[in-house]
């Protein structure tokens, strides 16, 4: 039986034994693919496309079977569909309690710098493929995955395809790192406890991204300027939705800054600390925190009893058998992110959408932020629509760099 597929008539071979489920690991080199990893009940198989030790099947044969293939089942379908972009991809690597990043065989796969996948010994890429396999095969699909293995993997596969526009040189100068060209590709991984993301290139997280230290200046558009898209006031906005809670209209922390009878700067803190610390017991008596205790109680017996809770928008499960016991505030700190995290999936898909075939994009989504690399000829009341139809209110920044 062989392992190795390199000629048409090997291909032909494995085509005529019919499979129409496979595990697959697309091994990259640079921007293309260099080997296709895959795993069936009947043997495990790598195929070369483009690899220094082996001949060189024709790639749109392959990807013709693997299109028409009934499932293809991954670790990580962010960064496969990067290069097979097809609808018949299921990730089954789901919790945060299994592999949930696609590492790389012998490089960074979002760097595309090296080509060691290329040259690497063709029997160890197999190794590698097969020792990730072997960790994740026992794996299965769940129905609540349906949110993020469909809407979440395209958004933020699409967000990590447009790219961060940086200065090369002020770049270079702060990380100590020679970036391959002025536009850097992250990665996103939404695969948290709380389903909120984080963005990594070359260990620099852009979701935390210093705003002293001159860490932002990196970051420089090709068009005309950055836009960032601040959303006020997003999770007690979020908790106004769950309970019913209506706040008239009324800017929602001078709304609290009257109820507490302080100013505007204090209520933004006393009223975030509640979200994520629990009520203080002298406001348990305001309507909105009253609402919002008993809805947390409610959550968390619901927990109890039926060993789980789900989300509205996602319908991802927070399951007890994985989280176990968890204290009431944490669990509805996880459901309030989780909530962020899937609304913000939709507003990035209509973003994509209105934005297709312009010169503007958006670079990077920093949970209640959204940051564009602009095109002043083009309107960005566009994109401001899109919040307001859901009832976001929004603020708007703009400069010349990130940083400003």
């Amino acid at each position: 039986m062989f392992w190795l597929v390199e000629t048409p008539e090997q291909f032909e071979e494995l085509r005529y034994k019919g499979f129409k489920q496979v595990y697959l690991e697309v091994v990259p080199s640079l921007d293309y693919i260099s080997c296709i990893f895959i795993a069936t009940p009947q043997g495990k198989y790598i195929l070369s496309i483009n690899h220094s030790e082996a001949l060189s099947l024709e790639i749109d044969p392959v990807l013709e079977w693997l299109k028409g293939m009934e499932k293809i089942q991954v670790r990580n379908k962010v960064d496969t569909i990067q290069y097979l972009p097809f609808k018949n991809i299921e990730d089954i690597s789901m919790q945060t309690s299994h592999p949930t990043i696609l590492p790389s065989i012998f490089q960074d796969i979002q760097s595309r710098t090296h080509n060691i996948n290329y040259t690497a010994p063709i029997s160890k890429v197999f190794e590698k493929c097969d020792a990730a396999y072997e960790k994740v095969k026992h794996l299965q699909y769940k129905q609540y995955y349906d949110f993020y293995n469909t809407k979440a993997s395209i958004v933020f596969g699409a967000l990590s395809k447009n790219g961060i526009p940086i200065d090369t040189k002020l770049f270079e100068d702060k990380y100590e790192y020679k970036p391959p060209s002025d536009q850097i590709y992250p990665e996103y991984n939404f695969k948290t406890a709380t389903r909120r993301p984080s963005c990594l290139y070359n260990g620099i997280n852009f979701l935390a991204l210093n705003k002293e230290d001159g860490s932002r200046e990196v970051i420089k558009p090709k068009n005309d300027c950055v836009i960032e898209i601040d959303i006020s006031a997003y999770h007690p906005t979020i908790l106004a939705n769950l309970i019913g809670y209506n706040f008239g209209g009324e800017n929602i922390h001078q709304h609290f800054a009257n109820l507490y009878g302080v100013d505007y700067k204090k209520a933004k803190e006393l009223t975030f600390k509640q979200l994520y610390g629990g009520i203080f017991e002298e406001y348990k008596n305001i309507e909105f925190f009253k609402q919002a205790q008993a809805f947390i109680d409610k959550l968390y017996q619901k927990y109890n009893q039926q060993g789980y809770i789900e989300s509205p928008i996602s319908k991802w499960r927070f399951e007890k058998e994985i989280l176990g016991e968890i204290k009431p505030q944490k669990l509805f700190n996880y459901l309030l992110q989780e909530i962020e995290t899937s609304q913000n999936i939709g507003l990035m898909w209509e973003i994509f959408k209105t934005l297709n075939g312009k010169n503007s994009y958006l670079f990077l989504y920093v949970y209640d932020a959204f940051v564009f690399d602009w095109d002043t000829k083009e309107d960005i009341e566009e994109v401001v629509s899109i919040f307001k139809k859901r009832g976001l209110v929004t603020t708007i920044k703009t400069g010349e760099t990130y940083n400003l």
